[in-house]
């Protein structure tokens, strides 16, 4: 069951990672999965999901569970990265707003510029974020698609 749930989840992280960059929240791929599934599958709820990315760490890394501290967001990354501590830090810090800023994380965390830039950097080098410099600031904001609010129904 949780082979083949981790199949369906890996071709869903596919299917999604030109737009999220390969970090999708959980409960959003849980909805689509659901989906797809059917009224007559088998239920399945986060935990099921959490699962089925931990039965697949044994193929290798193709999926990994991140739970954001405070709201206990979870996303799964599908990219075959590995993430530092100052990668989820810098995620962590545009949780509530889905975006974050080199200076501003400069000021979170009393950070040099360097150290901020850099953890950037990788986040847009792998397409986990998105800069956007037309924003009317100083400094582009990065943007984070996999934290951005779910849709109303």
């Amino acid at each position: 069951f949780y082979y083949e749930l981790g199949v369906q989840l890996i071709q869903l992280c596919l299917e999604r990672r030109r737009d999220s960059g390969g970090l999708d929240r959980a409960d959003e791929l849980l909805v689509v999965l659901e989906q797809r599934r059917g009224s007559k599958a088998q239920k399945i709820d986060i935990h099921d999901i959490e699962q089925a990315v931990r039965n697949l760490q044994s193929l290798g890394k193709s999926l990994e569970i991140i739970t954001l501290p405070g709201e206990g967001v979870k996303l799964v990354q599908s990219v075959p990265c590995e993430l530092s501590r100052d990668h989820t830090t810098v995620i962590e810090s545009a949780r509530r707003t889905a975006h974050t800023s080199v200076p501003l994380l400069m000021e979170q965390f009393a950070w040099p510029q360097t150290r901020a830039a850099a953890a950037v950097e990788f986040l847009l080098d792998e397409g986990m974020a998105w800069v956007d410099s037309q924003n009317g600031a100083p400094f582009p904001l990065i943007w984070f698609p996999s934290l951005f609010p779910p849709p109303s129904e």
